[in-house]
């Protein structure tokens, strides 16, 4: 799946020659005709330089545990199930690739998204299979530039708010981070006790991702950090906008570029304070808001809530977007904002853990960046988180350190209509795991050869493994996997530790996907959980 760019090729920028035949020179009085970034650019530069065009921002919506099938513009489900209205609007003004994979859990695709990299560099390939302590890797961002690191180097001002889930201590130079609020995951620990919650709901004066959120704060400006009071009718999303909207506005007024990853909690379970009568671990309410996006309140004056569900995760998504949209415009900033809309793996019901067919790996991926047209229509190509920084770095034109490369591939020829492709095969992982795919056929983490007919509905795919004339397409692609996907040697501790889990991991995964496939867990897919206390 992943090209090596060992020369940088679309993701670094070559020096600029002093001689440039078409730069065109401005004195400061016509810079001032410019935006105000292109207008700084070029009063630094001197009275005769010539004008730096105005870098692109860039604002990243990330999603937890919501599987692409699930928004309209992806033409798989029955409409009715969520409206997402301003999800698919996005997907007609950009791009949106019908095939993106993830890892089917949260922290390998993290860290597949914000490096650009596989866990063979990134050492993730699990939730809890990586390094710790003071192995060697354990500090995510010594070996690894992720995203907002590299967008800081280059001028631009970075905010990072939600879940980050890879550890280490985020304020730490090293992550490149001026702005960061977390919920849920604070500075290099989990600031709540969720291994611990007790059995009764609700639990008084006990802190989550969602409601009553624990939210950590800090800026590298001013050099303040620490927990924010909160309350129990208080909602992380809606802090978090708030934030990423006066952190803007911050820099709009500064004249600096901006980069926000937003990696929202909402699509994931958590402790449901509001569902008093049986609580736990489950899809939670959440805030209903009208179409100016203002509270509704019940006539006893408290906040009016959705129903417990995963739908309702939905479409609060797309009223997320829908409120990142309207403030872009009012700001006058649509113009000059790439929009990246995605998420970490597919949904708890239909296979976020699961290396069955796709269930797991299949995820939105929408991008719509300034001066690119529309695509005419979906992007069938084969693509991966991987290449989410790579398509950032190539769109903004940002350099690279000299040596530093990526596993993923930039999307920009696809989105600029110069290639329909950027490879013929998208591998995945997780923890002893590889899968992989052509335009066709996937091979599951268990061996499966499935023929999808091209569709993206799984109920459409049929077990082709029996199929001896299938037999080099299912080593063609194991092959291909296992050469992308090299394990660490037995030796390094943190692999030591996952080798003595095997048989555990392996007995779990089996137990987890034969219940998929049986649709245990499909069945209550739109409806709240019943008595479910798993992550």
């Amino acid at each position: 799946m992943m090209k090596h760019n060992t020369k940088g090729q679309s993701h670094s920028v070559t020096k600029k020659s002093n001689n440039m035949k078409h730069s065109i020179t401005l004195t400061l009085t016509a810079a001032l005709l410019l935006s105000p970034l292109a207008a700084l650019h070029a009063a630094e530069a001197g009275n005769s330089a010539a004008a730096t065009p105005q870098k692109p921002n860039v604002v990243i919506l990330f999603l937890d545990d919501v599987s692409a099938q699930d928004f309209g513009c992806y033409g798989v489900r029955d409409p009715k199930i969520a409206n997402t209205p301003t999800i698919d609007r996005l997907a007609n003004e950009g791009g949106m690739f019908t095939q993106c994979w993830a890892t089917p859990l949260c922290s390998p695709s993290r860290a597949m998204m914000m490096t650009g990299r596989l866990a063979p560099k990134n050492l993730w390939w699990e939730n809890g299979i990586k390094p710790k302590g003071n192995e060697e890797g354990a500090c995510f961002a010594i070996k690894n530039l992720v995203a907002n690191k590299i967008f800081h180097d280059n001028g631009y001002a970075s905010a990072f708010l939600g879940k980050w889930q890879l550890g280490g201590v985020l304020s730490d130079p090293a992550y490149g981070i001026d702005y960061g609020l977390t919920s849920g995951w604070g500075e290099g620990k989990d600031p709540y006790p969720h291994n611990v919650w007790p059995e009764i709901s609700p639990m008084p004066n006990q802190k989550s991702w969602e409601f009553y959120p624990a939210m950590f704060e800090w800026n590298s400006e001013t050099g303040k950090k620490g927990y924010l009071p909160t309350k129990e009718t208080d909602y992380a999303a809606d802090i978090e906008m708030e934030s990423i909207k006066r952190f803007i506005k911050k820099q709009v007024q500064s004249n600096r570029p901006f980069f926000v990853y937003w990696a929202t909690h909402v699509g994931h379970e958590a402790w449901d304070f509001n569902r008093k009568e049986t609580g736990g671990w489950t899809h939670t309410s959440l805030p209903l808001k009208d179409q100016d996006g203002k509270q509704l309140y019940n006539e006893d004056g408290s906040p009016k809530l959705s129903s417990p569900t995963y739908k309702a995760h939905v479409e609060y998504s797309d009223y997320m977007m829908r409120e990142i949209r309207k403030f872009l415009d009012q700001e006058k900033l649509a113009d000059n904002t790439i929009v990246v809309f995605a998420a970490d793996n597919g949904a708890k019901y239909f296979g976020k853990g699961s290396v069955i067919q796709q269930r797991g790996t299949h995820v939105p991926l929408i991008i719509r960046a300034p001066g690119i047209k529309p695509l005419n229509k979906p992007a069938k190509a084969l693509v991966s988180l991987a290449d989410v920084t790579p398509t950032l770095v190539d769109l903004a034109g940002l350099k690279l350190p000299e040596g530093y490369t990526f596993d993923g591939t930039s999307l920009k020829p696809i989105l600029t209509g110069v290639k329909e492709s950027v490879r013929d095969i998208a591998i995945s992982y997780l923890n002893f795991f590889n899968m992989a795919r052509d335009d066709r056929y996937i091979l599951d983490g268990w061996g499966t050869l499935w023929d999808t007919h091209y569709s993206l509905v799984s109920d459409n795919f049929t077990d082709v493994s029996n199929n001896p004339e299938l037999n080099p397409v299912k080593e063609k692609l194991k092959a291909y996997a296992d050469k992308c996907l090299p394990r660490p040697s037995d030796s390094e501790p943190f692999w030591k530790r996952a080798l003595e889990k095997k048989e555990m991991i392996f007995k779990r995964m089996k137990k987890h996907d034969q219940d998929l496939l049986q649709g245990k867990f499909l069945k209550n897919y739109d409806n709240p959980d019943q008595g479910n206390s798993e992550e």
